[in-house]
């Protein structure tokens, strides 16, 4: 809800549910097309990065005329991520395992995985990027930076053993 021009739209003009000219918006959010005077519906949709809402109005062209058409489109916030956590070794699915979705470092969202090893995270602008973490007990924990755009994340976690982990003690003391 910026009023910043949208690029990279497919739009296409139909009339009786054909397409009868496609094309995408330019850097200006335009795009032009030629066609026979008539009854036309304009449809914008983003079938390319799945980013915006679709958006459509019916308009009429005469002979001679440049009809403008102004489509609004929002962001399609909501969407989510089906992560997917397995033991590495096994590829057992990791019940219980903890999974955690950062913007920077604040933490959004954490949940559970099933018995099944999957878990989904809301993700709230499909714009941006994600650090997604997964960790369970007994396991060396994973992180990776996710598209807000993707779909699915999967993490086959390590157990933790004598020759590929450590222990890290902190102690905090009032001074």
């Amino acid at each position: 809800n910026t009023g910043a021009y949208v690029s990279g739209m497919d739009v296409s003009i139909q009339t009786n549910g054909i397409t009868v000219e496609n094309g995408f918006t330019d850097a200006t959010g335009s795009a032009l097309f030629n066609v026979a005077a008539g009854a036309y519906t304009v449809v914008a949709a983003d079938n390319v990065n799945s980013v915006y809402t679709s958006a459509s109005e019916t308009v009429n062209v005469s002979t001679g005329e440049t009809v403008q058409v102004e489509l609004n489109v929002n962001k399609n916030a909501a969407s989510s991520i089906l992560v997917t956590v397995i033991d590495k070794k096994t590829n057992n699915a990791l019940k219980d395992a903890t999974v955690k979705l950062k913007s920077g470092t604040t933490t959004l969202s954490t949940v559970s995985t099933s018995t099944e090893g999957k878990a989904t995270l809301p993700i709230s602008d499909k714009t941006q990027s994600y650090i997604v973490t997964a960790s369970k007990d007994g396991y060396i924990p994973q992180q990776q930076t996710i598209s807000g755009s993707a779909t699915t994340a999967s993490f086959g976690l390590d157990k933790a053993t004598a020759s590929n982990a450590a222990k890290l003690r902190v102690t905090l003391l009032d001074q």
